[in-house]
Order: structure tokens, then sequence, then C-alpha cells
């Protein structure tokens, strides 16, 4: 598995119209992995902005051809080479605990199951962090400790039809319970919207 920095180039149009439009973004990603699909890859990407730069945190099950990025305006930072990431699981024994930071999409599902369900977001605070703990549950962690940070909206078009996520950004720290599933975790994203940036877990000691 590998992460990979990428610093976008915020005069580059094609650059501007991937964060106006989370689609767009998502098929831009993808062209570092020619021929498959974003399941297939393993793509899970988040888009940081601070300091005066935009960053994409990329994370793939098979390694990126970073050059096909570079031509649609997003430039690897100075260290920003794929870096095989696989050996962390290692690290990620049962009691370990770590700071971490998600920006996901709270929701539940109604009108049924399968394709005759629809999703919807959690708009009360209380529903969002039980669901958080619900996830935490499913993959092998618990959470200490949480702040819910911020919240906006993720926007595009496919295929002439709107796309819109809610994105919730959640941070604190957790501890590991279960090794196996908490790697389920790291590696697949938790929640829905994962080809739209969210979903991905970052932490920290």
């Amino acid at each position: 598995m590998f992460r990979t920095r990428l610093l976008l180039d915020i005069a580059n149009p094609s650059t501007r119209q991937g964060l106006r439009d989370c689609h767009d973004m998502h098929r831009t990603l993808l062209k570092a992995f020619p021929a498959v699909s974003r399941v297939q890859a393993g793509l899970l990407y988040r888009v940081v902005s601070g300091d005066q730069k935009v960053m994409v945190y990329l994370q793939s099950h098979l390694e990126p051809d970073v050059k096909k990025l570079k031509q649609s305006g997003l430039c690897l930072d100075l260290n920003g080479q794929p870096r095989d990431v696989s050996v962390l699981r290692e690290k990620f024994k049962q009691g370990k605990r770590f700071k971490f930071n998600l920006l996901c999409y709270p929701c539940k599902k109604i009108g049924g199951d399968g394709k005759n369900s629809k999703r919807v977001f959690l708009r009360q605070s209380k529903e969002r962090e039980s669901w958080l703990s619900r996830k935490a549950g499913q993959y092998g962690f618990v959470v200490n400790y949480t702040l819910e940070k911020t919240s906006f909206s993720l926007n595009g078009q496919k295929d002439n039809a709107p796309v819109r996520y809610y994105a919730v950004e959640f941070q604190g720290e957790l501890t590991i319970e279960d090794e196996q599933g908490f790697w389920k975790a790291y590696s697949n994203g938790i929640g829905a919207g994962k080809a739209y940036g969210l979903g991905l877990l970052l932490l920290a000691r």
C-alpha cells in the first residue's frame, strides 16, 4: 500500500476546477491508475488546505503514476514520492493509541435495502458521534475522545446529475482493539463518499 503527498498548483485551471467539483477531482486522481477502477486501485484521498498551500494525501493499494497527475496540475511535493506504508500494519497492535483525523459522511440508510435504500446525512451532533462509535466497533477500535471540528458540503456533477456530500471532520484519540479490523479501516477507509475525498483515516502518535 502506498501513501503519496501531492502539492496542488492552484494557478492551474484544471486544479481549480477539481477543487470546485469533487467528481472532477476524482477523475483527475484516477489518471494515476490507468485502466483500473477506484476500487481496484484502492484509492483514497484527502484534500488539506493550510499555510497558503493545498495538499492532497493520496493512499492506494497500487503505486500511482504521478507523472500523469503533473499533467493535470498536481505537482509532487519535494518529499512526496510514493511511499510504501504496508509496514505500518506491524505497528497497529492491540492497545496502541493514536491521534486521528477523519473527514467523513455520517449517514443512515432509509427506505429499504440495496438499490432501494437512500443515505441520509445525520444532522444532530449526538447522532454523528454515535455513528463514529459504531464504525469504531465495526473496525476494531474505540474512540477515547473526539472533537467535531468543522462541517461543509462537497459538490460536483456526474452524468449531468448533482453530487453532494456533507463532510464532517472528527479529531481525537483512538485505541486499537482488533488489529485485523483496524487495518481494514486504515487501508479501505470509513463510511461513504470515498471517491470524493472522504473516509481516509489520518493518524499521528
